[in-house]
């Protein structure tokens, strides 16, 4: 790809003239420019999953949160079940929400230690709507480890393959996705599929810029270049192997360390008829439902509660009743002062405050943030009672 500049030369007598014409090769900045829009818009689409997964948290909070505990105290086995099946019910959109955040924090474009097997897993989910007459098939290596990189950048090169994949059997056939570890430190995704498959005479153009097999002219040939840019930018390597009518299979390598990282223990369920009394908890969140179901769990541990629908009432409440409160659960996303704020002013309230952050959608960014404010614990939306009693539990006995 040139661009093509041209422009007069005369003589030093001026008695001659000749048109002058410059070839420049462009490529390497028309790629750059396609690949940072490329980046910009599903940068956009994770904003606004992420936005949308919050609003949805804060309702199947109260949804998850109190049918769990009209489950307990129905004592008819058949209004029981019926809690029992809203509660199943709101843990599938809660796992839904869930993806869509995963896909959302990794559009930050951080870089540290990817899960391979959760980042494929969160890209599926997401997918497997718009692949309607695609059956898939996993077969992951538990033991997989965690690698080195950008989890913005892994997740597309997995989007990309994926949906070439389904428009190479046009929207029917075969998604096979298999995880291994292998020889000489590598990990190897293996994604396979029974569709046209790709003539052997084009298969190194594939990875070319502007290069597609694709008719539409919608289609710009970006995205096989920029999953191979991807992956070797991780130094990592694609094999592919392909037969006309038959399907191919692209093997991506990527480096593994020598060490397995280690698991995050399971959080342990709090013990039953344990009690907070003597204890008082301040709950902050903008959503009465939210308040309400927190009061609800606590009330039945003997705590005593104060609650606040802002921030400007939080440090009010805080400010008066600074020596008598244990613990404030605190909401991050409120109209008016955010809880980061209202998080800096209890510790100059109080320093040894203990403080819960509660949320429907936190990036790691954030997370950290809060870190350094001294922040004693997580508690995710959208969370059950035992959830809320875990960590309330595990931050008040901590010293």
């Amino acid at each position: 790809m040139f661009r093509v500049e041209s422009f007069a030369v005369r003589n030093a007598d001026e008695k001659g003239e000749w048109q002058a014409i410059i070839f420049k090769d462009v490529v390497k900045m028309k790629v750059s420019e396609e690949e940072h829009l490329l980046r910009k818009r599903t940068e956009s689409v994770g904003m606004l999953a992420g936005g949308i997964a919050h609003d949805f948290n804060n309702m199947l909070t109260g949804i998850l949160g109190y049918a769990a505990l009209m489950r307990k105290l129905l004592s008819d086995a058949k209004l029981s079940r019926y809690a029992e099946a809203i509660e199943h019910s709101a843990q599938r959109a809660s796992k839904l929400t869930k993806h869509l955040l995963n896909f959302s924090r990794r559009q930050k474009r951080s870089t540290g230690l990817v899960d391979v097997n959760a980042l494929l897993d969160d890209v599926l989910f997401l997918l497997k709507q718009s692949f309607f007459n695609v059956r898939i098939e996993r077969d992951f290596d538990a033991a997989l480890p965690n690698i080195k990189g950008d989890e913005a950048e892994l997740q597309n090169v997995f989007l990309n393959l994926f949906i070439n994949a389904r428009d190479a059997m046009d929207g029917d056939g075969l998604l096979r996705i298999a995880t291994s570890r292998q020889d000489k430190g590598y990990i190897c995704i293996e994604i396979e599929d029974t569709g046209k498959g790709i003539d052997e005479a084009l298969q190194h153009k594939i990875f070319e810029p502007y290069f597609s097999t694709k008719e539409s002219v919608s289609n710009l040939g970006m995205g096989l270049y920029l999953v191979d840019k991807a992956v070797r930018d991780h130094g990592g390597f694609i094999e592919i192997v392909s037969e006309k009518e038959k399907g191919t299979i692209f093997y991506l390598y990527l480096p593994a360390p020598s060490l397995r990282v280690s698991e995050a223990k399971p959080r342990e369920a709090p013990p039953q008829g344990r009690s907070l009394r003597g204890r008082t908890v301040l709950v902050v969140d903008d959503e009465h439902l939210v308040r309400e179901l927190l009061k609800g769990i606590l009330s039945e541990t003997g705590a005593r509660l104060f609650e606040a629908e802002n921030g400007e009432d939080a440090l009010e409440i805080c400010t008066r009743h600074q020596h008598e409160i244990d613990l404030v659960v605190l909401d991050v996303i409120m109209p008016g002062m955010k809880g980061d704020e209202v998080l800096r002013r209890i510790r100059k309230i109080r320093e040894d405050m203990k403080v819960i952050i509660s949320s429907g959608f936190m990036s790691e960014q954030q997370r950290a943030k809060l870190k350094e404010l001294r922040v004693d614990g997580f508690l995710d939306k959208p969370f059950k009672d035992d959830d809320a009693l875990s960590v309330i539990m595990e931050v008040l006995e901590r010293q």
